[in-house]
């Protein structure tokens, strides 16, 4: 949703550093989200 949110905001030149900063806030806890995930047993691959 964030991602989504922030791409749409970067189609003007007045809210693109707005736009990114979310893109790059909501793909950081998707990340996180993703590895505190407890059905992840085995770390070996990242």
């Amino acid at each position: 949703m964030l991602f989504t949110l922030g791409l749409k905001m970067l189609g003007s030149p007045e809210t693109a550093r707005k736009g990114n900063l979310i893109s790059a806030s909501g793909m950081f806890l998707a990340v996180v989200v993703t590895l505190l995930d407890q059905s992840i047993i085995d770390f070996s691959f990242i």
